[in-house]
């Protein structure tokens, strides 16, 4: 089974607030893969490593091909 992350540990990897996963995930733009049955935010790590993966790549090169 897939490594699920807390909200608090990819707050962490991403530096940002809680706050403001709990905003992209209600926009849809980093929606968590499941919500425990307390409501807990759980994040898959292959989807938080392809974003950071994703974002860090070479303006205009977004595909990760060499230009």
């Amino acid at each position: 089974m897939e490594q699920l992350l807390k909200l608090s540990e990819v707050a962490q990897i991403l530096r940002v607030s809680y706050t403001t996963l709990r905003n992209w995930d209600r926009e849809g733009k980093l929606p968590c893969c499941l919500k425990t049955m307390g409501g807990h935010r759980r994040y898959l790590k292959s989807q938080i490593e392809s974003l950071i993966h994703y974002t860090t790549q070479p303006e205009g090169n977004q595909d990760g091909r060499p230009e």
